[in-house]
């Protein structure tokens, strides 16, 4: 109902892999690389989150390798924009010559989901923090904000200081923490919506 997909419709909330990228966001699409991605899944009772850091621009290829690893045994990855996410790696695949399944991969964009089918205008945005701090009642402390997130690593590759990626790490580990809570907060809405208007006939 949430994802109106039959395919993703039938796969348990409990099994998704949540992703979350972070890039030099340079405006030349070719110059986009990625360094940093955080995943997150739900396994024996818990959260398990893995976060993957590209320490120059070199490691690319691998961290894309080792995410290819991961997602190949998972049953969908959930990008948190537009399909962003998605989108971007699979360029990064292609700048560095690599096969990847990942764009045939279901996939659901949480906050895009919940803009069209749940919240509407009802929030002032959907910002993953906006709907943490008004739908999930979390407040973040001391959070980075997203676009001070690309000049931290190139601080980071200039200074080699690792200060510089903690916050970078938890603004990641938080991002896939949320969306994986999330899907059950859109489910549990949109049912007491259905029940409502059921009711009300």
């Amino acid at each position: 109902m949430l994802a109106n997909n039959p395919i993703i419709a039938r796969i348990p909330l409990q099994t998704p892999c949540f992703l979350d990228t972070e890039t030099t966001d340079w405006p030349a699409a070719r110059a986009q690389w990625l360094f940093s991605l955080a995943l997150g899944w739900f396994e024996e009772g818990h959260v398990q989150v893995r976060q993957i850091l590209a320490r120059d621009f070199g490691e690319e290829k691998a961290a894309l390798t080792y995410l290819k690893d991961i997602a190949a045994h998972k049953n969908f990855l959930s990008p948190s924009r537009e399909a962003f996410d998605v989108n971007l790696l699979t360029t990064r695949f292609i700048m560095n010559r690599m096969h990847s399944d990942l764009a045939a991969l279901p996939h659901l964009d949480l906050l895009a989901s919940v803009t069209a089918a749940i919240l509407g205008h009802r929030l002032e945005n959907c910002r993953l923090v906006t709907l943490e701090a008004d739908i999930l009642g979390v407040r973040r402390e001391g959070d980075i904000p997203g676009w001070e997130i690309p000049q931290r690593y190139f601080d980071w590759l200039k200074r080699r200081d690792p200060r510089l990626l903690a916050d970078i790490f938890e603004h990641n580990r938080l991002d896939v923490i949320s969306m994986r809570h999330s899907p059950h907060i859109w489910s549990q809405i949109l049912t007491a919506q259905a029940l409502a208007k059921y009711t009300a006939c």
